[in-house]
Formats: structure tokens, sequence, C-alpha cells
């Protein structure tokens, strides 16, 4: 799934670290979703600057805000995640329930110069760069992921304008 905004006039920061969050669902206990963000130049060519990526049996954010001292939490602006935190352990892996609608939240960061679109894509695998563990692919073989729509998601810090036109 591919999605590519308009071109921008000057140089677009997106507003801090990119937290893409997305509201989906699953026909399988476990899936993976890998986000990259491409610059698009006006030639038409696109080159990958970043992506995220999440086994979504291992979604689940460590809610413990950020002091000081940023270790093992998660950053929020507004309430919401800015700079998600997985914290990978075995009491955090959750199976997904097939046909239930999950929120999840991926991160990066990018800067788009002049002339440039963003382009986001959505991938559930990235073969040879990142291979799934063997309990992954057990539990997601023939799922098929579902990516909802809505005012929610998908969700970028940008700024509501360039927001607008990338969703279009």
């Amino acid at each position: 799934m591919t999605f590519t905004g308009p071109a921008v006039s000057t140089a677009h920061p997106p507003q801090g670290p990119l937290d893409l969050h997305l509201d989906l669902r699953s026909a399988r206990p476990d899936a993976t979703v890998i986000a990259t963000l491409s610059d698009v130049a006006p030639d038409g060519s696109s080159n990958p600057i970043t992506s995220g990526s999440l086994v979504l049996s291992m979604r689940e954010l460590t809610t413990t805000a950020c002091g000081a001292i940023v270790v093992s939490c998660t950053e929020y602006a507004d309430g919401k995640p800015l700079i998600p935190w997985h914290p990978y352990t075995l009491d955090s892996q959750t199976a997904l329930t097939p046909g239930v609608t999950y929120g999840v939240d991926l991160e990066s960061s990018a800067v788009i110069e002049p002339g440039h679109r963003m382009r986001v894509t959505l991938t559930t695998s990235d073969v040879p760069h990142e291979v799934a563990t063997a309990t992954t692919n057990a539990n997601s073989a023939g799922g098929v992921v579902t990516v909802l729509f809505g005012p929610r998601a998908p969700v970028l810090p940008l700024s509501p304008d360039v927001r607008r036109e990338l969703v279009k």
C-alpha cells in the first residue's frame, strides 16, 4: 500500500520524530508491518530515507512517560505517543485476535526538500533485510492485514495541510 503526497514548496521536516499510527486488523494471530518513508524527487525517482517495523504481537508500548532520563519509556505529546518504546519481552507479547482492530505505532524521522514529495509505503515483509522468527512466520502464514481508514488513521506528525494532501 503506497501513499504519495504533494510536492512541498519549502524544506519540510515532519513535526518531530515520525510515529506512524495505524489502525489495523489481521486474519491471523500475528503479522509484521514495515513502513518505509521515501523522498520522491521532481523527476519521479524515489529514494527510501527511513523505515520502521513492528511484529504486531509485540505491539505493546511502555506506558511510562519519559523524564529527565530517557530509558525504557515512551515520549508523549498531547497524550499520544511521539517516540514509542516497545519492550519486546515475552511478558509484553500478545497474540492478535483475528478480526479485532488494534492501534499500532511505528517511529522514524526525515526531512523532505523543496519540490520533493513524501511517500509512505506499507508492506508485511522486507526480505532479506528483516526475516521473521519461526513463531511469527507460523502465526502469520496466510494472513491478511487490513489497514483501516478514518479520522484517526493513518496518522503522521505533519502539518494539517500536508496531512490532508497525503491521505487524499
